[in-house]
């Protein structure tokens, strides 16, 4: 009697988990069925194919819903915006790096407001590093999620430094980088200084070196002066080229020096590398910031709901992630797109390392920056 009755519980208690089970089920299917509603992202020139072939992979999923991506031109962004909150016709994501971000909260006073993405964060936490939330975060408000970023390589032309018999391998601080270029300068002749300041390259330079002397200090003037007096030592001791005809054998840079040197229609040999450190066992990871994904409030319930599953769809879909990365200018700030073999592939003009896995190396292990608001403030000042 015991026994059966016994038995009689143990079915119920099975027959009840699998009722709840199936309820489960049945629940998230239902609602994952009902996603509906219309939304509408801005793109630029850069992120337009990504974000939008996205959308259309999503929509052909989910019928009911309609993704339109624009494409605005990055420097009418700000004015866009204003005139799309005069006319109550405000988006729903925006594509900013953090300098426009700023911008447009400022001169709309207030008008836009910025969804909290922190439940967002914390859901996908392992696909973001603590370095990205920084960029994203304003008075302990996460305000966007990160699309890109940008870590900095030091690009060494590996073919030409053999000749004056340098590898790569033999620079692993700014004293081994500026003793090869003063006697570089020195061989060729005063051709050859070997550092590239010209366009980007500079401004990767100058994040470099406020990011290397932040771990020293937090006093602003002495930062100031510290990147100040890094910059002369480099034009004095003929380092740094900044004649847009001059030669060069290194470069500062990021995907965008990847992409130009993959570019060239001449021969050549290049190596991707951790910057300069400052001393021996130095840090020699380091990110710069990347552009972001800000996320409008809105009263519709079912627009906010598409919006939450699009930008999932655009972090954790592996397979767009990954087409996309080999095939762009931008660094996507997803961990999960680099978790596969594909980013090892063969550059052209590059031998040794993939720029890619050293890039994704570095985006992995790039400490936080100690406090983000006053480095974006000290190069505000350096790079207009």
């Amino acid at each position: 009697m015991i026994n059966k009755r016994f038995s009689y519980m143990i079915c119920l208690f099975i027959s009840l988990i699998v009722l709840i089970v199936f309820l489960l089920l049945f629940n998230y299917n239902k609602n994952e069925k009902n996603i509906k509603g219309k939304i509408v992202v801005w793109a630029d020139e850069s992120s337009y194919e990504y974000l939008n072939s996205i959308a259309q992979g999503f929509m052909i999923s989910n019928s009911k819903c309609q993704i339109n991506v624009e494409k605005i031109n990055k420097d009418e962004y700000v004015s866009k915006v204003k005139e799309a909150l005069e006319l109550g016709k405000l988006p729903n994501i925006l594509k900013l790096d953090n300098k426009k971000r700023d911008q447009l909260i400022k001169e709309t006073e207030g008008g836009i407001s910025l969804k909290d993405n922190k439940d967002f964060i914390d859901k996908y936490s392992n696909n973001f590093t603590s370095r990205m939330e920084q960029e994203v975060t304003i008075d302990n408000k996460v305000v966007g999620i990160p699309f890109t970023t940008s870590p900095i390589v030091l690009y060494l032309r590996q073919d030409i430094l053999a000749t004056y018999g340098y590898t790569y391998e033999n620079i692993n601080t700014w004293e081994d980088l500026i003793t090869m270029g003063k006697d570089v300068y020195a061989k060729s002749e005063g051709k050859i200084k070997i550092l590239n300041g010209i366009g980007k390259d500079y401004e990767y330079l100058v994040s470099l070196l406020i990011m290397q002397a932040m771990e020293e200090t937090t006093d602003e003037d002495l930062i100031k002066k510290m990147v100040n007096e890094k910059l002369e030592r480099l034009k004095n001791e003929n380092i740094l080229n900044l004649d847009t005809n001059g030669g060069f054998l290194a470069r500062i840079s990021s995907i965008e020096g990847m992409s130009e040197i993959e570019a060239l229609s001449v021969e050549c040999k290049w190596t991707s590398n951790n910057a300069p450190s400052k001393s021996y066992g130095g840090n020699r990871f380091y990110t710069a910031e990347g552009e972001n994904l800000l996320i409008l409030n809105k009263e519709s319930n079912s627009e906010n709901l598409l919006v939450e599953k699009y930008i999932a769809a655009l972090t954790t879909n592996t397979k767009n992630m990954q087409l996309y990365i080999n095939d762009s200018n931008l660094f996507l700030s997803y961990l999960s797109a680099y978790k596969n073999k594909d980013i090892e592939r063969q550059a052209n003009h590059f031998e040794d390392k993939s720029p890619l896995v050293v890039m994704s190396n570095i985006m992995q292990k790039a400490p936080n920056l100690k406090d983000y608001e006053k480095y974006q403030s000290i190069k505000d000042q350096f790079v207009k």
